[in-house]
């Protein structure tokens, strides 16, 4: 599937809105136990990389994420549903089921994914 990169709406401070985003994780998409509670994969959800267990670090990549408009549509409430972040050469996806942004995947994503984020290319 492939996501596109988009602008924020007009007057949207990115900053100010990593500020207040946190990575919460979500047990649908752990097969192990973790900072989300106890595993419930479901068969159509991407896995979680169990290596990704630290709950601060994961906030902190979305942050960075928004801060450098690596955001993907659609736009739910204050948040974009999708940001991407790139670290040592492989790019992760958090995505957002609420509108408050706490995200609750980052799943490693193939660069080629996102043709249209011209950062990711």
């Amino acid at each position: 599937m492939r996501r596109t990169r988009f602008d924020p709406p007009d007057g949207t401070d990115l900053a100010d809105l990593a500020e207040t985003a946190r990575y919460v994780g979500s047990a649908e998409h752990k097969s192990y136990p973790s900072f989300a509670g106890p595993p419930k994969l479901r068969s159509d959800a991407s896995r979680c990389d169990p290596e990704l267990a630290d709950q601060q670090a994961l906030s902190e990549w979305l942050r960075a994420g928004i801060v450098a408009g690596d955001i993907g549509a659609p736009w739910e409430g204050r948040y974009p549903r999708y940001v991407w972040y790139r670290r040592e050469g492989t790019y992760y996806e958090g995505g957002s089921s609420t509108p408050s942004w706490a995200s609750t995947r980052a799943t490693r994503s193939p660069r080629r994914r996102y043709q249209t984020c011209e950062r990711c290319e």
